[in-house]
């Protein structure tokens, strides 16, 4: 259920980066009341959009990213631990003592 809800995230965050992009570009390029559409607004709003976009949506693409990696560090631990192989670098097996 988790993995759902974090790939309808991701899908909400992209469209959400679109909305905001598409959103500054056309207010720059209708936002004044001119008859007819500003070229110079509308790259500039494109510009604003990206910028905006890449800093609020980004953020939550980061923690999704973040997310993923510990799934598979979790995973990747889940199966080591399974196999007994290493722990954290080290076997399982409690080392002899040498009598000295």
């Amino acid at each position: 259920m988790n993995r759902t809800l974090i790939g309808a995230f991701d899908v909400i965050n992209t469209l959400a980066a679109l909305v905001i992009i598409c959103g500054a570009t056309a207010y720059g390029l209708f936002g004044r009341s001119t008859d007819a559409p500003n070229i110079l607004l509308g790259i500039a709003g494109l510009g604003a959009g990206v910028v905006a976009a890449a800093v609020v949506c980004g953020f939550f693409a980061l923690i999704v990213e973040v997310e993923s990696h510990l799934r598979r560090l979790v995973i990747l631990r889940e199966a080591e631990l399974a196999h007994g192989e290493k722990v954290f670098g080290r076997s399982q097996q409690k080392p002899e003592l040498q009598p000295a």
